[in-house]
């Protein structure tokens, strides 16, 4: 994802929830929800 997206989405209040084990995903997507943890949970 382009880096200045991900700052102006940061920016005005928005969350990115990074993968600490899969930082080729967490560069590529955004990730929000309600709850980080409820988030990170594999389904």
């Amino acid at each position: 994802m382009d880096l200045s997206l991900v700052l102006m989405i940061l920016l005005f209040g928005g969350q990115d929830i990074d993968f600490e084990e899969d930082d080729q995903f967490s560069r590529k997507f955004v990730l929000q929800g309600k709850s980080e943890a409820e988030v990170r949970q594999p389904k």
